[in-house]
């Protein structure tokens, strides 16, 4: 399982593969530009492939970027998960100390302390892909 920096880190590697294939992208449509060869069947077939060779490039780049935004969401959930345990860490604490001092009411009548309640529930992770800590 991967965390919110793992993620976030794939998020940049494919974006800058994502500037690679678009930059290869442009550099297709300056040779097709070029018309290095005017006419005939060999001009045609070297403009079809050109054409497919860039097509192929924007799918890629626009796959890549998709992968981005996926990974810059899950790095979110990640860190938003990260923060709920820290909160529940914080609470099961006080809750901790709490219980302790009822406890120790329960032997002294003098003292009345409050009943803290049941354990604070530990957050689940909203995906199986989320890093529980």
């Amino acid at each position: 399982m991967a965390t919110a920096e793992e993620f976030e880190h794939a998020a940049l590697v494919l974006a800058g593969a994502a500037d690679e294939v678009t930059g290869a992208s442009r550099h297709v449509a300056e040779v097709r530009a070029e018309r290095a060869i005017d006419g005939g069947r060999v001009a045609d077939l070297l403009d079809m492939s050109l054409e497919l060779g860039r097509a192929d490039a924007a799918r890629a780049a626009a796959d890549l970027e998709a992968l981005v935004r996926l990974c810059r969401w899950r790095s979110g959930v990640c860190a938003d998960h990260a923060r709920a345990l820290g909160r529940w860490e914080q609470q099961l604490v006080a809750w901790r100390r709490a219980r302790a001092a009822w406890e120790l009411a329960q032997v002294d009548p003098t003292r009345v302390v409050p009943h803290p309640g049941p354990v604070p529930a530990r957050p689940i992770a909203p995906y199986d892909w989320v890093d529980p800590r």
